[in-house]
């Protein structure tokens, strides 16, 4: 998916109790929501990169950091 469609996807993941999705290479607008995210909810966001400009974005409960 686009990076303007990663940075929406997040929030709705975080209420809905997870998911994942792949993408290019994050935007600071979806990082920011990344951090956002940690810091009011009690959820875990996981980013990790797959290969060039390819990422995988990992959201779920548990309150943990990565």
């Amino acid at each position: 998916m686009g990076p303007c469609l990663a940075e929406q996807l997040l929030l709705p993941l975080a209420q809905a109790g997870g998911g994942s999705f792949r993408t290019v290479r994050l935007s600071r607008h979806t990082l920011t929501n990344v951090e956002v995210i940690r810091r009011f909810l009690d959820v875990d966001v996981r980013v990790t990169e797959i290969g060039a400009d390819v990422v995988e974005v990992r959201v779920g409960s548990g309150g943990g950091r990565a």
